[in-house]
């Protein structure tokens, strides 16, 4: 789901192109997305918290990015969801 959304960022395609059912039916999506998300950052931080002086340097690396990669992501969840209410409420105006 993440990459198809990101390609309709990177393709600069519109959400105002699509229905609105489609669009909750992406908002949900996308809710439920950033739920599993977020639990795989907290399991992620949980064990940085509790390993991290254990870990391989390498190993240390390859979490820090995992955790980065995570919360990047999360953060354009965000801004895709919001963008996105932000053309649902539209819609709620014109009914």
């Amino acid at each position: 789901m993440i990459n198809f959304i990101k390609k309709v960022k990177d393709k600069n395609l519109l959400f105002e192109n699509f229905s609105e059912d489609e669009l909750r039916t992406m908002e949900g999506a996308i809710s439920v997305l950033m739920h599993i998300y977020y639990s795989e950052l907290e399991r992620l931080l949980k064990r940085k918290k509790e390993s991290f002086p254990k870990l391989t340097q390498e190993d240390k690396y390859e979490l820090e990015n995992e955790i980065k990669s995570y919360e990047d992501d999360i953060v354009e969840l965000k801004r895709i969801l919001s963008k996105l209410n932000n053309i649902l409420n539209n819609f709620k105006h014109l009914n």
